[in-house]
């Protein structure tokens, strides 16, 4: 795993991207969740832990173009 300098971290393995995004989640920091998930999401597209939490948001187009894929 690697962590370049604006903090992104690369890593074939997507827990740590949902983990950080779970830890914004819970801080009601959605729009920040969302894009620690959609990396994770990059990682490994079976996770739906990203579907879940737009169609949460009231995003339902964007969760369906994803459910699809």
């Amino acid at each position: 795993m690697l962590i370049d300098n604006k903090n992104i971290i690369r890593n074939k393995d997507d827990e740590p991207n949902r983990g950080i995004g779970e830890c914004l989640k819970i801080k009601n920091q959605y729009e920040q969740a969302l894009q620690w998930f959609h990396k994770a999401l990059k990682i490994n597209p079976i996770n739906i832990q990203y579907q879940k939490e737009i169609k949460m948001m009231n995003r339902f187009e964007e969760a369906l173009e994803w459910y699809q894929k």
